[in-house]
């Protein structure tokens, strides 16, 4: 298997890293938009059919909006410095899923050193036995929002009593992981902005509350809220199944290897736009350049497949469709023997 130089792939793209600030504000706040104009419309809807429509426009469109997130950890903090904080009024505050969760804690699933070993949050072997490792996995999307909300209403609060207990509650209890044992690295002078987010959220969740003692809220509002968030919750879930081949058991890896681990889907279907929206498809293209912005990354793999025909590593990175790596992620998890290295099986290029 031949690789091409990385300063080659580089020297293709290298027109490519700059962001068009119009197209996210334009992307962002139309998806999030769309996603709350029809959350309100389903809350007051009559008809079980128009209901279930407006719902699903929702979670299309907000799952859509809540994916910025991963463009906000990637963009220099010099890019984009209010739509940060749009993107937390609109998404973050109102989903409990503040910036902070998964700042800091995505940058490490990309250091070289720390992919698809122990310390990396974001990885979990489901390409290895057990099956039912993959099950439970998306299983917890189900008992994930009312656990969100008692970390931020109940915990975030109760956490200030004491020290200690307040760094369990950002260590074990503030990052947006897959992997149960993670523990995110924590500054010893907490920023500014993480207190921020998370005192929002928890006057949030408490206005909520009383808006519904009082009535200023449909009796609706939570049953919606939480099948809105278990809906994006699970799209990202097969996204995430999807974005790599989860072989690896804990070992230090080459980028080589953490490369024909990750996968790019070559489909540009409505489902795949749908489930891997924001560039998310070309999943190992982002993890050779995770600077690219989003919009640039079509462009970025197309290059890279015209120009570099010999660079069969790349060429193994490629799958037809979603369901297609979730079947291969499926058949892997069920075997007893070790799986292969995906250059050895993916012949698709």
């Amino acid at each position: 298997m031949s690789s091409v130089p990385h300063h080659e792939r580089h020297r293709l793209v290298r027109d490519l890293f700059e962001p068009v600030p119009v197209l996210y504000w334009l992307d962002f706040t139309l998806s999030a938009l769309i996603g709350w104009v029809a959350f309100i419309m389903a809350l007051f809807a009559v008809s079980p059919i128009v209901w279930v429509a407006l719902s699903i426009l929702s979670v299309l469109a907000l799952y859509r909006a809540v994916l910025f997130t991963h463009e906000l950890v990637h963009l220099r903090r010099e890019y984009l410095k209010f739509f940060r904080i749009v993107w937390d009024a609109l998404c973050g505050i109102p989903l409990l899923v503040p910036s902070f969760l998964y700042d800091g804690v995505h940058q490490e699933h990309h250091f070289r050193s720390n992919y698809g070993t122990n310390g990396d949050g974001e990885y979990l072997p489901f390409g290895r036995p057990p099956r039912a490792r993959i099950i439970l996995y998306l299983l917890s999307h189900f008992v994930l929002p009312p656990l969100i909300f008692v970390r931020f209403g109940i915990l975030g609060p109760l956490s200030w009593i004491t020290k200690k207990s307040r760094m369990l509650v950002w260590r074990r209890m503030s990052s947006l992981s897959i992997s149960p044992t993670y523990e995110r690295t924590v500054p010893e002078k907490i920023p500014g902005s993480w207190i921020i987010q998370e005192s929002l959220c928890t006057a949030y969740i408490w206005a909520v509350i009383a808006f519904l003692y009082l009535g200023l809220l449909p009796t609706g509002f939570l049953l919606q809220l939480y099948c809105v968030s278990v809906c994006i919750l699970m799209l990202n879930a097969i996204r995430t199944l999807a974005a790599h081949r989860y072989a690896n058991d804990g070992a230090s890896m080459s980028f080589e290897e953490q490369l024909l681990d990750s996968v790019n889907i070559t489909s540009g279907s409505l489902l795949t736009t749908l489930v891997a929206p924001v560039g998310l498809r070309y999943h190992a293209l982002h993890h050779l350049f995770p600077a690219i912005p989003y919009h640039n990354l079509g462009k970025a793999h197309r290059r890279m497949v015209s120009k570099l025909a010999g660079d069969t590593v790349y060429g193994a990175t490629l799958m037809p469709s979603i369901w297609q790596v979730l079947r291969e992620l499926w058949w892997a998890s069920g075997q007893v023997s070790a799986p292969p290295r995906r250059g050895e099986t993916m012949t698709n290029y």
